[in-house]
């Protein structure tokens, strides 16, 4: 489940002011910023200390003026690097009076006013529900970075406890942005891993899915070498069990004499790579034209716009007649068991 899931399932109360919390406005204090999934308020002048402010709707949990209990709880890890942008903002204390709806963590007003601006040492003491924690925005104790929501990190935007590293969903992780446990490595989903990207459990090596392996992309369990779908194998390419040796592929439906990996070092198997294909590329800003650039407004946050291009079988047929050298494409018909019948429904190129 996640933190915004929680939240959307707290159960407040209606109590009577005053009650005292905290709000986070944008630095011309002009908007009320209102994280999670909370209204944002805006007004033209901006909200001033000492003022009295009113919202004529009925009293709710998710539109009303939204003010928080401690600052942390505020802050959403992965969501917003505070720590980088602390000048974009001004975090203030606040009375809410009259009716109001609380939960442990934030509440909702229709009447507030703004008591004072909290300086940078002041943010450091309020905008922590911990004890002994360095930084700014953890929940939690002895934490030594910023907007962890757990014990002991040494990082930031951890969610969990005990990780060396940042933006984890998981314990004791020594890397960056694991949701699983006790993980060496980065971006890890499963747990006790020792590399990166692992989904599985108990690996050594990255990309695997399944568990106990000792090597890259294994879908299977205990093998050791690379891309087995089997298990207890050491070998690669392996869907068998307790196999020492690579075994040979079928080509063109029949069997062959070359392992996967003899296949994928071939000469052939490289010209093919560069036939067209339909997929998925990264254009650079600068390659992309305005009309591009408008239907891609993401463009002036990412530097760059993800293009779908998809070939016609005209586009391949040109690829093999026209840039092909004639040497390449005997190559290609040199493959084992080559069948110009199947390799034409596959790819829609005539040989």
């Amino acid at each position: 489940m996640s933190i915004f899931d929680k939240w959307n399932q707290v159960q407040p109360k209606e109590v009577s002011g005053p009650q005292k919390g905290y709000m986070v406005l944008n630095k011309s204090r002009t908007q009320i910023l209102s994280s999670p999934n909370g209204r944002m308020h805006s007004r033209e002048t901006p909200y001033c200390c000492g003022e009295d402010y009113y919202l004529n709707e009925s009293l709710d949990l998710w539109s009303s003026f939204r003010f928080f209990s401690n600052l942390a709880y505020w802050f959403i890890p992965g969501l917003d690097e505070i720590n980088d942008h602390l000048e974009n903002y001004s975090f203030v204390e606040i009375v809410a009076l009259d009716k109001i709806l609380l939960c442990d963590k934030f509440g909702a007003t229709n009447h507030f006013c703004i008591v004072k601006e909290l300086s940078e040492k002041e943010l450091k003491l309020f905008a922590n529900i911990s004890n002994s924690s360095t930084g700014i925005m953890n929940i939690g104790n002895f934490n030594k970075g910023d907007g962890n929501i757990g014990d002991c990190n040494y990082g930031s935007y951890n969610i969990q406890d005990s990780n060396f590293g940042h933006m984890n969903n998981g314990n004791n992780n020594v890397g960056n942005q694991n949701s699983g446990w006790r993980n060496i490595g980065d971006e890890n989903t499963g747990n006790r891993n020792t590399g990166d990207c692992n989904s599985g459990g108990g690996n050594i090596g990255n990309y695997n899915s399944g568990g106990d392996n000792n090597g890259h992309g294994n879908s299977g369990f205990y093998n050791i070498g690379n891309n087995n779908s089997g298990d207890w194998n050491k070998t690669s390419f392996s869907s068998g069990v307790f196999c020492t040796e690579q075994p040979c592929i079928m080509i063109f439906n029949k069997p062959s004499s070359l392992t996967l990996q003899q296949w994928r070092d071939s000469h052939a198997f490289r010209i093919l790579q560069s036939m067209p294909g339909n997929g998925t590329r990264v254009i650079d800003e600068k390659y992309v034209d305005s009309k591009e650039k408008a239907e891609h407004p993401e463009c002036e946050v990412t530097g760059c716009i993800m293009k779908s291009k998809r070939y016609s079988v005209a586009d391949r047929i040109h690829w093999w007649n026209h840039t092909l050298t004639p040497k390449e494409r005997e190559v290609v018909r040199s493959i084992p068991n080559f069948d110009p019948d199947i390799f034409e429904e596959i790819t829609g190129i005539p040989v």
